[in-house]
């Protein structure tokens, strides 16, 4: 096996962790509150989540930080999405395809957004010279 194969599994099951984990929150807050402004709550706690991950395991190309910061956003937002379209609103399939689809355009422009963002501040300088030993 590769050592990119190594490495990029994990981040890709991370991934998924953090996005399962996320729409579980976003859920949970869903039924718990009825105040809709209160999910932003729950993204941010997922992004942080993200952050600190990323910064932690010291993940260092621009673009698998961002990609793993992106799929767990849109993981948790499907899963959030379908959830409210099926179980709280009903409207899964009473809204157009067209509709469904501009609206997970948005989720998605907005996470990479924020995606850039949290992977432009989780990155790890390497220092210009090494201390002496």
């Amino acid at each position: 096996m590769s050592e990119t194969g190594k490495a990029t599994r994990p981040l890709a099951f991370a991934t998924v962790a953090l996005g399962v984990a996320g729409g579980g929150l976003l859920i949970t807050t869903a039924l718990l509150s009825h105040r809709g402004p209160l999910v932003l709550v729950s993204y941010a706690a997922l992004i942080l989540a993200v952050g600190l991950f990323l910064r932690s395991k010291a993940v260092q190309p621009f673009y698998r930080r961002f990609s793993l910061s992106l799929g767990s956003f849109m993981t948790a937002t499907l899963i959030f999405y379908i959830f409210v379209a099926t179980v709280q609103t009903n409207s899964l399939f009473n809204v157009s395809l067209p509709g469904h689809a501009w609206r997970i355009g948005l989720m998605l422009l907005i996470g990479g957004i924020i995606s850039a963002a949290t992977a432009q501040l989780t990155t790890r300088r390497t220092p210009l010279h090494r201390p002496l030993q």
